[in-house]
């Protein structure tokens, strides 16, 4: 069994006041979610606004904070399409990320799933398949996803 803590979510900033929503927070929590027995961790990335984010900056900052805190970690991000609301706008926040998680969940029933699946890819990021239907669990083993990819 692997525990993977899940920081934050897609809880908005007054969701309750100790919500991590700063690379800061988000890394003081995960590590001691990890000396608690976590093994792998989940985060959603903010900007400087405190709302979901996939651009470079607030990704960069979140993830290298969290390799900081909890060395040699695996490091999971949401790609989820309210983030950017917007496909292409995704993808470019994708190939702008210097400091790389080890992967990032996509769920398979949105629309640009496979596109988003293949920047990753070219990225060298790993999958972590959001399955929530039989219809995605049919689309994955239909996709080409390199064998860098589970499910859950």
């Amino acid at each position: 069994m692997i525990v993977q803590a899940c920081i934050n979510g897609a809880r908005p900033a007054d969701f309750q006041p100790a919500l991590p929503l700063d690379p800061e927070a988000m890394a003081l929590d995960a590590a001691v979610s990890i000396a608690a027995g976590a093994a792998e961790l989940h985060v959603h990335a903010r900007g400087a606004d405190g709302r979901e984010s996939l651009a470079p900056e607030a990704m960069d900052k979140t993830v290298a904070a969290l390799r900081r805190a909890c060395p040699g970690t695996l490091i999971g991000v949401s790609t989820g399409a309210w983030i950017e609301k917007d496909d292409l706008r995704t993808l470019v926040a994708i190939s702008g990320w210097r400091e790389l998680p080890d992967y990032a969940s996509l769920n398979l029933s949105e629309t640009a799933a496979p596109v988003v699946m293949e920047s990753l890819r070219q990225r060298g990021i790993g999958i972590e398949a959001g399955l929530a239907s039989i219809a995605d669990a049919e689309r994955l083993a239909g996709l080409d996803h390199g064998g860098r990819c589970c499910a859950c």
